[in-house]
């Protein structure tokens, strides 16, 4: 760690940095004034040969450009905005103090300077420092995160949409025979709709003599087979076609798919028919016309070239097709997530390498039995998505941890017959154990910056109950001899040292990690909590805060440590906005919140609103503000991921976080949380 110290006096220089020396900070840099401050910053740094600057110590009053000067111009700076400054200096003028955190200041420190409060700030400065560094480091890898999942998601859509757009007809067939995909070309070729053709029987598209019954031991011994022939249209109607089938055969040897296209060759053989016409007529003219064989035999090259032609573009028309659907094939298996087609005896038809790379199973293994793979996850297999997607004929979908330390996504999606009953299930599994991680990280951070801005205001808010309590011991030195008057000073120590102990415990339970814990808790607890870290914020930036709490609010399950969170972002926000608006002392200055209960299906909730009357949202941008990284704070003053981050933890909580605003009028942040009751 790499420490600055600007001081317009040699000696304090040389105190401070022996200080520091001393305690294991060996990389010391000075400057005689703000001016020389800045040079140092702006030299060019060969990253592997000098250390960053990581702490400022800056006096507040030298020659030429003070500290508060300096650390604007610092704070300007992109890359240095997040170096954290701490001033030090004798002035107690707390509008010059005031001024100073407005710039951009960190902390500051009393001179003369005591020793063992100069390491205690450097340290915590350092650590706070450190801790942002890593949330940026972990934000950035989110992003990448993020735009790598955009980008796959693009590929399969395209994926889908070639498939649904494609001309040639395409249906997969279980070994039964039974319809369990077609495309839209496929089923307007024969004049159905796709939902129709479902669970039907394939054997529906040909002629009634030509039916026969589709057995497994014959599919064995087929890979593909190519045919022409007649199918036969909704109204009975019929034409020709060719067909392209190939067998899916698993690791064990056995069938579980046929995959057909099907082409339309209507013009194709009305052609080949007008060649054979064509061609019976010149045999007839020769017979009848020797003398004219020069003139016949022209005409016959002629008709031949036609032929050849015709015969070379169905030739390429059957390789295209064949390539399509080798393609198709590919995709599948290159998609890294796991794909899982289970027929109703829970067996596995068919599944794609993603399903063995996330279980770490061999291919063979990856085939057959599903226990192996649910066991893996669910105590009770009831509980698993296409276990219940068979049940409910609908899309099921679920969040596990396995016994691994995997994050999976699980989601099922039914395939109905056509008597409405799902034949057959698709199951897709997505490994987003990275992504959780991540998210928690960025969590984790947020909390951490909370407790961060929360320090100055907390510690100031300290001070002055202290001071408080000391003038009233020596009032009551004085007064010993009025019984009546010492009687009045004790009670005010008393009522400052309750406050005193209250600040300390809201930070206390606000700092203390308690995990994921739920348990029954009191909104009104949790928003005093919540205001005895901001309210000496709230105060010095003259904002008047209306409370609206009505008594015997119901209670909610939830970790009262994540809904703190949320209400602590709230509350920065609107004194954000507020003052932003309103730079100094107004009436209109006003954060509101207010509490109540309301019924929504059925559901009892508690509804708490926070509302400001600060510059308000636009509709451009109201829906957005919500998204990760979405901020319209200047970059040194929010990361984007306050409001995303409560979004999370409330709808984590079975509520709903919603917004509205009217720009340069208010803004409505509504919190709605089930009631304990409710979520029993």
């Amino acid at each position: 760690m790499q420490i600055l110290i600007v001081d317009d006096s040699a000696s304090i220089r040389e105190i401070t940095g022996d200080i520091l020396k001393t305690s294991g900070y060996s990389q010391i840099l000075t400057a005689k004034s703000g001016e020389e401050a800045l040079e140092i910053l702006s030299r060019p740094r060969d990253a592997s040969k000098e250390k960053k600057i990581d702490l400022i110590l800056m006096d507040m009053v030298m020659p030429g450009m003070g500290g508060i000067e300096a650390c604007r111009k610092i704070k300007e700076n992109e890359r240095f905005h997040h170096v954290p400054v701490i001033m030090v200096t004798a002035i107690k003028d707390m509008e010059m103090l005031k001024l100073a955190f407005e710039t951009g200041v960190n902390d500051y420190i009393q001179k003369p300077v005591n020793p063992v409060e100069l390491l205690v700030r450097v340290r915590s400065a350092l650590s706070l420092k450190s801790e942002i560094d890593k949330r940026q480091d972990k934000e950035s890898e989110l992003l990448d995160l993020t735009t790598e999942l955009k980008e796959t998601n693009e590929k399969l859509r395209n994926f889908e949409k070639a498939i649904h757009d494609m001309q040639i007809g395409l249906t997969i067939a279980n070994p039964e025979g039974k319809i369990i995909y077609c495309n839209p070309a496929e089923a307007k070729m024969h004049n159905y709709s796709p939902e129709e053709l479902i669970g039907k029987d394939a054997r529906i598209f040909a002629p009634e003599k030509l039916w026969k019954p589709m057995e497994r031991k014959k599919l064995k011994k087929i890979d593909s087979f190519r045919r022409e022939t007649s199918n036969v249209r909704k109204d009975g109607t019929t034409f020709p076609v060719q067909l392209l089938s190939d067998v899916v055969i698993n690791d064990s040897g056995e069938p579980i798919a046929v995959i057909t296209t099907c082409e339309d060759i209507t013009g194709r053989t009305k052609a080949k028919q007008e060649l054979k016409d064509a061609h019976d007529k010149l045999e007839q003219r020769v017979k009848e016309r020797t003398e004219e064989l020069s003139g016949t035999n022209t005409l016959l090259r002629e008709e031949i070239r036609e032929r050849k032609k015709v015969e070379e573009s169905l030739r390429l028309s059957e390789n295209e097709y064949h390539t399509l659907f080798q393609q198709f094939s590919a995709l599948l298996e290159a998609i890294p997530d796991s794909l899982i087609l289970f027929g109703p005896d829970l067996n596995i038809l068919w599944s794609n390498h993603g399903k063995a790379k996330i279980f770490g199973l061999k291919q063979k293994q990856a085939r057959g039995e599903y226990s192996a793979i649910v066991e893996k996850i669910y105590e009770d297999s009831d509980d698993w998505p296409v276990k219940k997607c068979f049940k409910s004929g609908k899309e099921e979908s679920d969040e596990v941890s396995t016994e691994d330390g995997m994050m999976l996504n699980i989601r099922a999606f039914p395939i109905i017959d056509e008597k409405g009953k799902v034949s057959n299930v698709l199951e897709l599994i997505i490994d987003v154990t990275e992504k959780a991680s991540l998210q928690a990280e960025a969590m984790k951070a947020g909390h951490l910056a909370s407790i961060g801005e929360l320090s100055a205001g907390v510690a100031h808010e300290i001070n002055n109950p202290i001071n408080g309590i000391i003038n009233c011991g020596q009032l009551i030195e004085k007064k010993l001899g009025q019984t009546e008057k010492v009687e009045e000073l004790a009670s005010m120590i008393i009522k400052e040292g309750k406050r005193v102990a209250k600040i300390v415990k809201a930070l206390l339970s606000f700092a203390r990690n308690r995990g994921d814990k739920v348990e029954a808790v009191s909104l009104e607890t949790v928003l005093w909590e919540s205001l005895a870290l901001t309210e000496a914020h709230l105060r010095k930036d003259g904002i008047t805060l209306n409370i609206d709490f009505p008594p015997d609010l119901p209670l909610v399950t939830a970790n009262d440590q994540q809904i703190e969170q949320v209400f602590l972002n709230l509350i920065n926000n609107a004194r954000y906005a507020l003052n932003e608006k309103y730079p100094r002392d107004d009436k209109n200055k006003v954060l509101e919140i207010k509490a109540q209960t309301l019924m929504r299906d059925k559901k009892l909730y508690l509804r708490t609103v926070f509302h400001d009357s600060g510059p308000g949202i636009s509709k451009k941008i109201i829906n957005r503000v919500i998204n990760p990284f979405f901020t319209t704070k200047p970059p040194k003053e929010g990361t984007g991921l306050g409001l995303s981050i409560s979004h999370g933890i409330i709808d984590d909580h079975g509520g709903k976080l919603t917004i509205e605003s009217k720009e340069d009028k208010f803004t409505k942040v509504i919190v709605e949380l089930p009631t304990r009751e409710e979520m029993q």
